[in-house]
């Protein structure tokens, strides 16, 4: 990001969208929370969503992603063993949807087995 300016890096997104754009997204953001307060009886499930959500974006994604991504943000550096790292880095992206998926499996299957009903 040397090549671009503190002013641009910095700017705020919603600034450069087309109003109706932003206001589209933000009821249809509005909206679905609110549908979610209205449908979710117990707050555990929305834990178990969350904490699928952010673990898996945590631990496995964003670092998977910030790694592959290093040699288009900064051509020319040699990166120690990066044949292997890459290979890492996708498998690290790999078990961060495994354990993605059977978060979520789990949560849904507690849905459909009623045990957030108590």
């Amino acid at each position: 990001m040397s090549h671009i300016s503190a002013a641009v890096a910095q700017r705020l997104a919603y600034h450069d969208m087309k109003p109706l754009y932003y206001y589209l997204c933000t009821i249809i953001m509005y909206g679905l929370i609110v549908l979610c307060a209205i449908t979710v009886t117990n707050i555990t499930t929305v834990f178990d969503i969350v904490s699928a959500v952010a673990v898996s974006f945590i631990a496995f994604f964003i670092p998977a992603i910030l790694y592959l991504r290093i040699p288009k943000v900064f051509p020319g550096k040699a990166l120690i063993n990066q044949a292997t790292n890459t290979w890492l880095a996708r498998i690290f992206f790999l078990l961060g949807l495994i354990n993605f998926t059977l978060g979520l499996a789990s949560v849904v299957i507690g849905l459909l087995s009623g045990e957030s009903s108590h």
